[in-house]
């Protein structure tokens, strides 16, 4: 009788784990299809109905996971807290008629909401270094795509040394090859590919942060060498090696004079009139007469109509988070971004039981952290499949092995 009962209860927890499974399969699957969209299929109903099956997953392992006992880590609380702001934010102020608020809010559940099932099949086991990898894979060869139809396009449409936003896209998954083979040649081919595309497309933020997360990478690299059993010839090829991608990658900027033009234009000062949507925001909230709008803010994309008060048409966003968050949700909206990034810094000391996950985690501090000031992180589609996925499974097996300890 006893193993009549060990029998069921196994065959019922198969059950339930091949459910899971299958559940994972098919979200994973969605998101690549959604990311097809414009390459194998036109934007219109089809990606709608893409976009429609990721929201309802994603929404049903939000609600799993808050029921359920145990899952509340900082990370969990903190992402939750920010998609919960947002979303009253819309519903309590925001337009659907308006296209703006409309894109905005699209953008924070693509944004934000995969965090959740991706959050679950961690701790459920279910996200295995080589399932994430082929899925990074995957949408990294899209974004490749996706940068040089951006690319031809943009060509038509300005000509030559026109910007190309779709690098943000692809420097997103920079942090992953901190989870290849440390001595095989594929983590540096990704690197350098990476670049080239990023200083292609000469946007400013992303070489700065592809940079930032070159250095973390040498970095990582040198404190793997106190494991080898011959030191100073690891540090000396190691330095070589390290020698040859940095003069590399300093070719490949110099080759691209619109992208050395750019990049010089920083020192001299030319912001793309960030220096003015900054102040202009950051003005309205000091001189505000309102202590519920210091507090909680003008509403959502507010920032919109600050600026567009200002400059007499229909406005900007504030390119720059902690800006965004503060002219829509106040005091309440930097002090939740401050949690967040306190959750960064709680989960990267839990993850030093791995270097290769701390260094994961590290770049994406650090690259999040830049791109919050002239750009936008949270809202950012391209973080919540790259960045979100990595946190996500990294605070899941992190919490998975404390609950098993």
């Amino acid at each position: 009788m006893n193993d009549f009962s060990e029998n069921a209860t196994i065959r019922q927890i198969y059950f339930v784990l091949s459910k899971t499974e299958l559940s994972r399969n098919i979200f994973f699957l969605l998101l690549i299809l959604h990311n097809f969209r414009g390459i194998l299929y036109p934007n219109g109903v089809i990606s709608v109905v893409f976009s429609l099956g990721i929201f309802g997953m994603s929404t049903w392992y939000l609600i799993k996971t808050i029921l359920i006992k145990n899952t509340n880590g900082n990370l969990y609380r903190a992402i939750a807290l920010l998609f919960f702001l947002n979303v009253l934010g819309f519903l309590l102020t925001g337009n659907i008629g308006n296209e703006f608020h409309y894109h905005l809010l699209k953008s924070v559940l693509f944004s934000l909401l995969p965090f959740f099932p991706f959050f679950y099949y961690s701790k459920q086991g279910l996200l295995n270094l080589k399932f994430i990898l082929i899925f990074a894979l995957v949408m990294f060869l899209i974004s490749i795509i996706r940068f040089y139809l951006s690319e031809s396009i943009l060509i038509q449409e300005e000509g030559e040394g026109a910007t190309n936003n779709s690098a943000y896209a692809v420097v997103a998954f920079l942090p992953f090859i901190f989870l290849l083979k440390r001595d095989s040649i594929v983590p540096i081919v990704f690197l350098v590919i990476i670049f080239a595309l990023v200083v292609q497309s000469s946007k400013r933020g992303a070489i700065v942060i592809a940079v930032l997360c070159t250095v973390v990478y040498i970095l990582y690299r040198f404190s793997s060498i106190h494991q080898s059993k011959y030191k100073i010839a690891a540090y000396i090829g190691l330095s070589i090696l390290v020698l040859a991608i940095l003069l590399l990658l300093y070719m490949i900027i110099l080759s691209n004079d619109n992208a050395v033009d750019r990049i010089n234009s920083i020192a001299e000062g030319q912001a793309s009139n960030r220096d003015i949507i900054y102040l202009v925001i950051g003005q309205a909230w000091y001189n505000s007469d309102s202590i519920i709008n210091m507090i909680f803010g003008f509403g959502f994309a507010a920032s919109l109509r600050i600026t567009g008060d200002f400059w007499g048409n229909e406005g900007s966003f504030a390119h720059n988070d902690w800006l965004e968050l503060l002219s829509n949700f106040g005091l309440i909206g930097i002090l939740t971004y401050i949690y967040f990034f306190y959750s960064l810094l709680s989960l990267l000391k839990k993850s030093r039981y791995k270097m290769s996950r701390y260094y994961v985690v590290l770049a994406i501090i650090l690259m999040w952290f830049v791109i919050s000031i002239f750009s936008m992180g949270y809202l950012s589609p391209s973080y919540g499949y790259t960045f979100l996925l990595l946190l996500a499974n990294t605070a899941g097996i992190n919490q998975k092995a404390e609950m098993n300890k």
